[in-house]
């Protein structure tokens, strides 16, 4: 898509929905959504609306799980943010996306906004497949709806894979999956916000597919940015597949969330040492600006951290 810095968005008023808008993603997108189209427009739907801490925007209860609770949740709203659920153990992804799906067609909104995976298409040997799968049957769904739709193709959250340089910063100083040289198209999730907001607060890209990724980076790259940034002296290496699965089995934290979520990830780096995540950016053409570095981004995690 041809990039256009001097486009210019006029915001709309209507009733704006975002599923999942208790997780990181969708708090961030809240937040800027509040900003351009105003606290009177915007609709939080969370699982739990007694655990969700908000004065300002309506907060509804919508259940993945529960079509007609949701359909309730998104009475009134003219567009909706449908957040991919996150993986978990034992829990089909594709019905809910459906659920949601089906529960904003009888709600009567008119736009919808799917938050799906970047990436050429994995092959079935692939650890990637199963997920991208998911995501790419959902935005079949999303076209099929007859709703207009824009499908977010979202680039991996560099602020996940900071977490994993600053881990290594604290051990032996060394960064290891099974990425290699290859290039992806990383985003942190406060720019991802932005880019979702202003989707949903302008009829931008209707009927569209866009990838909202920032710079194309090796891990290499990638760990050179977070040192410069943090002061750390990590380095990369790459180890094998296998190696990278028994690195996150050995990781409690990880093992607690289940297999698929591990095998997801290692998926990923295999993705990003085939060349499969490197893809073209079309953040300016969305915003109306080009995306901020990857250096930037991680400064602005940096000083969120230390507020």
């Amino acid at each position: 898509m041809t990039s256009d810095s001097a486009r210019i968005h006029e915001m709309n008023t209507e009733r704006i929905a975002v599923t999942a808008a208790s997780g990181l993603l969708g708090r961030t997108v809240l937040a800027e959504l509040i900003t351009l189209s105003g606290p009177e427009n915007v609709v939080a739907v969370v699982r739990n609306p007694e655990t969700f801490n908000s004065s300002n925007i309506a907060v509804r209860r919508g259940n993945y799980d529960d079509e007609t609770e949701m359909a309730t949740a998104l009475s009134g709203v003219d567009a909706l943010l449908m957040i991919a659920s996150p993986i978990v153990p034992n829990v089909d992804r594709l019905a809910q996306h459906t659920r949601v799906v089906n529960a904003a067609r009888a709600a009567g909104v008119r736009k919808i906004v799917y938050t799906s995976v970047i990436g050429g298409e994995a092959t079935s040997e692939m650890l990637y497949r199963p997920t991208q799968q998911v995501g790419r049957a959902t935005e079949a769904l999303v076209k099929d709806s007859g709703m207009t739709w824009v499908i977010a193709r979202n680039g991996l959250y560099v602020d996940l894979d900071l977490r994993h340089i600053r881990r290594a910063a604290a051990g032996d100083g060394i960064y290891r999956n099974n990425a290699g040289t290859g290039r992806c198209g990383y985003i942190s999730v406060a720019e991802l916000g932005v880019a979702l907001a202003t989707l949903m607060s302008t009829d931008q890209c209707t009927n569209e597919t866009v990838n909202l990724t920032s710079e194309n980076l090796t891990q290499t790259e990638l760990v050179g940015n977070a040192n410069d940034v943090f002061g750390s002296r990590v380095s990369y290496e790459k180890i094998s597949i296998q190696q990278c699965l028994d690195k996150f089995h050995a990781m409690p934290d990880y093992v607690k969330r289940g297999e698929e979520l591990i095998t997801m990830l290692v998926g990923c780096f295999e993705c990003i040492d085939r060349g499969l995540f490197e893809v073209s950016s079309d953040f300016e053409y969305v915003v109306g600006r080009p995306a901020k570095s990857i250096r930037e981004q991680l400064e602005d995690v940096r000083d969120r951290h230390a507020q």
